[in-house]
């Protein structure tokens, strides 16, 4: 038993510089660790300023449509979900579906987890589009109607009537001032987007309209036609600028690169045709897919071209 005065031993005192080093060890791990995580997530959690964060790549058939998730530029699969139904294309960090269930899906690229659901259309949703700079979202339906919408807030701030037929392409300029939309009766209808004030229609296509884009320099408009053609228009006067042909059947699909110079485009016909935009040149004729080409786009750098068919 302890008496007055002395204190109990517990054991021999352990060697401090023992605990020391274990603690440098451990601190020194921790830091290998972290900086391991930093080199490797870095670049998918802060991007860089030559290129989007992500690059997201819609694909699948009718009936089970999926949207993948690539890092740039190992092009490496990062993830995939489904989508309902096919989405459009957009740069990092947002995508927007077209939805047969009346309603438009935003969601996050870098988790595919849904950020809203825009409701307001009372028919089929058969396009989408962001306008460059990013303030706006335009959606086209089935009965020929626009609505544009706030990107941010997902108000919706106007609604326009293209037509009493289907709405197949929606497409901003590149100043984002312009907002187009075309379908199933030859012409494309257009609008300044800030003042609600819609500009003449712009006429030629001798059939169906499929698609539509700007290019984002040389202030042209361009719409891909049942007819086989692309027609292009001065965006500044809505003069016609000029009628590319090539293809064998409907034009199904097309882009300007980058720079404007060049324009491609796919078709019914299995091809995709190129041509340059400043003298309507034919530049070639890309084979290799087995059915129509449904989709093209160029690299923000312009030198590669994807398509899906």
């Amino acid at each position: 038993m302890a008496t007055g005065g002395q204190k109990r031993s517990y054991g021999e005192p352990q060697d401090s510089s023992v605990n020391v080093f274990l603690i440098a060890v451990v601190l020194a791990g921790i830091v290998l660790i972290c900086l391991l995580l930093y080199t490797l997530l870095s670049p998918i959690l802060l991007g860089s300023d030559d290129e989007p964060e992500y690059q997201v790549i819609p694909f699948g058939s009718d009936s089970t449509p999926t949207v993948t998730v690539i890092i740039p530029p190992t092009w490496t699969p990062m993830l995939t979900a489904p989508a309902s139904p096919a989405p459009t294309f957009t740069p990092a960090p947002t995508l927007t579906p077209a939805s047969q269930q009346v309603k438009i899906t935003a969601s996050n690229a870098a988790s595919l987890q849904r950020i809203a659901a825009l409701a307001g259309h009372s028919s089929a949703v058969s396009s989408a589009a962001y306008s460059p700079d990013g303030l706006w979202l335009a959606s086209g339906d089935w009965s020929g109607l626009i609505k544009l919408w706030n990107a941010s807030s997902g108000i919706e701030i106007y609604t326009f009537r293209s037509a009493s037929n289907r709405v197949d392409s929606v497409a901003f300029s590149a100043d984002s001032t312009r907002l187009a939309a075309a379908g199933q009766d030859t012409l494309v209808r257009w609008w300044i987007v800030a003042e609600n004030f819609a500009l003449p229609d712009l006429g030629g296509p001798a059939a169906a309209i499929n698609a539509i884009t700007f290019s984002a320099k040389g202030g042209l408009i361009a719409a891909a036609s049942d007819d086989a053609k692309i027609y292009l228009w001065d965006v500044e006067t809505g003069a016609v600028r000029g009628t590319l042909s090539g293809h064998t059947s409907y034009v199904t699909s097309l882009a300007f690169s980058p720079d404007g110079t060049v324009i491609a485009a796919g078709g019914e016909d299995d091809t995709i045709r190129l041509w340059s935009v400043p003298d309507g040149a034919a530049l070639g004729v890309l084979q290799g897919h087995t059915s129509a080409v449904s989709s093209v786009a160029f690299a923000p750098d312009g030198l590669h071209l994807a398509s899906a068919g």
